[in-house]
């Protein structure tokens, strides 16, 4: 049972507790859901004399540690004036919220009046214990095994290279130069031009003399997230048995095609991911946000139950399969369609490009960087709680070693513990590097920390950006398909 001692501390407890009856009430009572925007004040004003009275006389790292779970549920109550999402999803989403952040909230509580540091380092060698796990698991089944490909002509089908194109005249050009290089003699190169501006005409005419073909792109429907839409374009188009949809910032060699098409006939596969390789810089800290992409993937342990991960940089699909699924009107205003559409399909795998597939991509900063804030508060879920739990654990063990190094430099006895949870962040490190095969494995392995303080920036500016301002991903504002709208709409 939690005990409370100090006038202050048990002040502070009622005045949460009051919180939480108040928030209660708000979720279950449709009149007082009309009366949000209103309510919001006072619950802001009731957070914030519950968090004054519960930080009084506490260590700098508790106060820290409450401070920030207070910020994290006043950005709550905040979503609830600021009236951004469509009112069901905001409803449900609030209410899972207001449950976690109060939970949590109990837990810091909990934390500031018994020492359990020992059972959190406990806990948290179990989390990375079973990150190890799902890393090895999910790097050992994306490694690709060297294939013959088959290449009678006979036996090779129709295929369709759908790239999605906006307002990006060189990456297009280079992207076509290579694509046109492509050695496989049933394959259709199909573009579609969303919307760009004059600039990208003289490249239509020159490359459609050469065989590409190109589509004119319209405007998405407000439910529709832009590139979900020029996907399904392009699939409406596409006269290949298999379809391979890739970015502009993708990079085929001649054989790619045909080692990709080849590992999906001979494993039965409907759909199948690419990861593809980087062609690393001078300096691999230009990478930095790629590896962590590449950890996300690899090491997250959100997939551990639906191994392999799905990608949208490079994917191909069979046609039948995916039209007779719904296309991609089953995840018009997905972040993550490819997510949704591997889940329809029955036959899925991930690869990572190799020397023989020859799939690269040559993404600038600036397009990762637009891309993690794009997509790292969807993949939680919008839920603010799931960024604050990953914050936390973060923060607790770099805590914990950099606790230990300090204690250690002082000629103090360091925890095993301790150094358990040093080598086993390492050894993730190591195995998300052994997968996609870093330039320089110094300066990959000197990376970790820049990984973790990159990690938590970027995953509070998404959080920050999709609550109050807006996300614009090619000129336009993907929180309105995303929060605005269900997530699954009916298929036409």
């Amino acid at each position: 049972m939690l005990m409370i001692s100090g006038f202050e501390l048990q002040i502070g407890l009622i005045i949460l507790l009051i919180l939480f009856l108040f928030e209660a009430l708000l979720i279950q009572f449709d009149i007082f859901w009309r009366m949000r925007r209103y309510i919001s004040v006072l619950l802001s004003v009731i957070l914030g004399l519950s968090m004054s009275m519960l930080i009084m006389n506490q260590t700098v790292w508790i106060i820290i540690l409450l401070i920030y779970l207070g910020a994290i549920h006043l950005m709550l109550i905040l979503r609830l004036a600021n009236n951004k999402m469509e009112e069901r999803k905001s409803r449900g989403l609030t209410q899972r919220s207001f449950v976690s952040m109060n939970i949590l909230l109990i837990i810091g509580l909990f934390i500031s009046t018994y020492d359990v540091n020992h059972w959190g380092q406990v806990f948290l060698v179990i989390i990375l214990l079973l990150t190890v796990y799902a890393t090895i698991l999910k790097t050992l089944k994306s490694r690709p095994k060297s294939i013959v490909a088959d290449t009678t002509l006979g036996n090779l089908p129709t295929v369709t290279l759908a790239i999605p194109s906006r307002n990006e005249s060189y990456d297009l050009v280079q992207s076509l130069e290579r694509a046109l290089k492509i050695d496989y003699p049933k394959l259709e190169i199909l573009v579609l031009d969303d919307c760009s501006g004059a600039g990208v005409n003289e490249i239509i005419k020159n490359f459609a003399h050469q065989g590409v073909i190109f589509l004119k792109g319209t405007p998405p429907a407000k439910y529709w997230l832009a590139k979900n839409w020029a996907y399904q374009q392009l699939l409406h188009s596409a006269n290949g048995e298999y379809v391979v949809f890739a970015g502009v910032d993708v990079r085929m060699n001649t054989d790619s095609i045909l080692q990709i098409i080849s590992r999906a006939q001979q494993n039965d596969h409907e759909m199948l991911s690419v990861l593809p390789t980087r062609t690393w810089q001078k300096t691999d800290w230009y990478l930095l946000l790629q590896s962590l992409r590449y950890h996300r993937i690899f090491s997250g342990l959100n997939h551990i139950r639906q191994l392999p991960p799905p990608l949208s940089s490079c994917f191909a699909v069979k046609k039948e399969a995916l039209v007779k699924s719904g296309g991609f009107n089953t995840c018009r205003n997905s972040i993550y369609p490819e997510k949704v559409i591997a889940k329809s399909l029955s036959r899925y795998s991930f690869i990572i490009a190799n020397n023989d597939i020859g799939v690269k991509s040559v993404k600038s900063f600036k397009g990762q960087f637009n891309t993690a804030v794009r997509t790292y508060y969807p993949l939680a879920h919008m839920q603010p709680e799931k960024v604050a739990i990953r914050t936390l654990l973060l923060i607790y063990a770099v805590w914990l070693v950099m606790s230990d190094i300090v204690t250690f430099i002082a000629g103090g006895s360091v925890t095993n513990l301790g150094l358990i949870i040093l080598l086993l962040g390492f050894v993730i490190h190591w195995i998300v590097g052994y997968a996609i095969v870093p330039r320089n494995i110094i300066v990959w392995t000197c990376q970790l920390p820049a990984l973790i303080v990159a990690e938590v920036f970027i995953m509070h500016y998404s959080m920050f950006k999709y609550e109050f301002t807006d996300v614009l991903w090619k000129g336009r504002n993907v929180c309105i398909p995303l929060l605005r709208y269900e997530h699954q709409l009916p298929k036409n």
